[in-house]
């Protein structure tokens, strides 16, 4: 008897569906070279590749049972899995694609790749905001120190001690700030005092006081100058 594997056969019942979207079965005769039957269906009864093309099928061929991942005849890599069947001396391969077969896997890991992204940068966002919150939290009584500074600067007025706004710190530093902001002010007006009794005495006195300044010009003439030397203040401040 005869049988045409191309047409409607037993053996239909396993190749007559696809095992996914686009693999299929391949039953297979390693003692006449041949596919017997396939899901391509132009595959039936034709030569298998020869040895080396592909080293899994390789291993199919001497009796393998398992499983791997291969670069087809065809130049397609495939996962695949072989099982024998002993009765008839051939073996059934189910093939996959792996475009196909890890398709999830990658759909998978660029979903977690967003969102590792997206993880990544609302984390960075709320670090650099809190962050900001607290440098500006923690700085505000120094900005706030500086600014009261440039305002003194731009005014005619006496500095004024700074607000010391916490027991930290920073209210250490501004109180350091203050008092010496106070002995400064007390020398000043020291230096004032002792600018104004030197006047009076300049003034007051009948010998005569000529003050010079580092170039050997006049900047002060007293009355026992002017007595002594004869030449008014206003001529001689000045001049050399």
């Amino acid at each position: 008897g005869a049988i045409n594997l191309g047409k409607p056969n037993f053996l239909d019942r396993i190749v007559g569906s696809r095992y996914g979207m686009s693999g299929g079965y391949l039953v297979i005769d390693p003692r006449h070279q041949l596919f017997v039957t396939a899901t391509d269906k132009g595959r039936i009864l034709q030569p298998i590749p020869a040895q080396g093309i592909n080293a899994l099928h390789d291993k199919y061929m001497q009796g393998y049972e398992g499983h791997g991942v291969a670069v087809n005849s065809r130049g397609v890599e495939e996962l695949s899995a072989a099982k024998g069947i002993p009765a008839a001396g051939w073996f059934l391969v189910t093939v996959l694609p792996t475009a196909e077969a890890f398709a999830p896997i990658q759909a998978m890991q660029q979903r977690m790749l967003a969102a590792t992204i997206f993880l990544t940068l609302l984390i960075g966002g709320i670090t650099w905001w809190a962050t900001s919150w607290m440098l500006r939290r923690q700085l505000s009584p120094m900005l706030s120190a500086a600014r009261t500074l440039v305002a003194q600067s731009d005014s005619n007025l006496a500095p004024q001690p700074l607000p010391v706004a916490r027991p930290d710190e920073l209210g250490e530093l501004i109180g350091g700030f203050n008092r010496l902001l106070n002995v400064l002010s007390q020398r000043e007006e020291a230096l004032r005092e002792s600018e104004a009794l030197f006047r009076a005495v300049s003034e007051s006195a009948h010998d005569a006081i000529v003050t010079a300044d580092s170039s050997g010009m006049i900047v002060k003439w007293n009355r026992g100058a002017e007595t002594v030397f004869g030449y008014p203040a206003n001529e001689v401040v000045g001049q050399p």
